[in-house]
């Protein structure tokens, strides 16, 4: 992850609920309030016998 810094972190609004999450393929001037974004699952490596996944957003293009 220390290669992949800085990144930008953003408010996502889903609605009736709002997640503070990672926003990739993005810097911090491309964007504004109210940009539509889209769901990216990224797999996480670990040291587990099972998948494990995690969930960020980048701009709807």
């Amino acid at each position: 992850m220390q290669s992949e810094v800085p990144f930008v972190i953003g408010i996502v609004d889903l609605g009736d609920v709002q997640l503070s999450s990672r926003i990739d393929n993005a810097e911090y001037d491309d964007l504004e309030i109210g940009d539509p974004v889209e769901l990216n699952v990224t797999e996480i490596d670990g040291p587990v016998d099972h998948e494990r996944v995690f969930f960020r957003f980048e701009p709807k293009r």
